[in-house]
């Protein structure tokens, strides 16, 4: 009789310890997608976004780069919001998969803390759509900072973003 109290105290205890765990991931800001849908008031224009949050990144910042999947007017737009400021004349450097990186010159947001992807194209999104991970690098005033995507919903994940640009 002791004997199953203990297993079954010992199955409660692991199982809480599961929950808890299992708690604290869902609470952390990481690998998650968010989806918007915003209409300016003057111009009745819609906006709809797809954001995927990176993980962790090399700083040690605890707030994510964000990956944008953004759709305004028929124009599609793909860009990283990094969360920190970036040097102005930093290249962001990307790796799809397995593939060589790619360093190139991203135009800065006004605020310097976005880059937008200069080449935008349906293959582009088709390539990262069809990948695991994405990384992408770029200088901050405190050092390089490095942040890793899972890209692998990318394309279930901006389907409605994509089809609003007919992209």
């Amino acid at each position: 009789m002791r004997a199953i109290a203990v297993i079954l105290l010992a199955t409660f205890v692991t199982g809480c310890e599961k929950e808890k765990g299992e708690d604290l991931l869902a609470r952390l800001p990481y690998w998650k997608w968010v989806h918007s849908e915003k209409k300016d008031d003057f111009t009745d224009v819609v906006s709809r976004s797809s954001v995927l949050k990176s993980g962790p990144i090399s700083d040690g910042n605890e707030e994510p780069v964000e990956m944008h999947f953004r759709c305004t007017a028929g124009k599609m737009d793909f860009y990283l919001s990094w969360n920190r400021r970036i040097e102005s004349d930093s290249l962001v450097d990307i790796r799809v998969d397995s593939d060589p990186h790619e360093p190139n010159k991203w135009e800065p947001s006004t605020d310097r803390k976005s880059t937008f992807y200069p080449f935008l194209t349906p293959p582009f999104l088709d390539r990262l759509a069809a990948s695991k991970s994405f990384i992408a690098r770029a200088s901050t005033l405190s050092g390089e900072i490095t942040a890793k995507f899972d890209t692998s919903k990318v394309l279930e994940e901006t389907k409605e973003v994509r089809a609003a640009c007919k992209f």
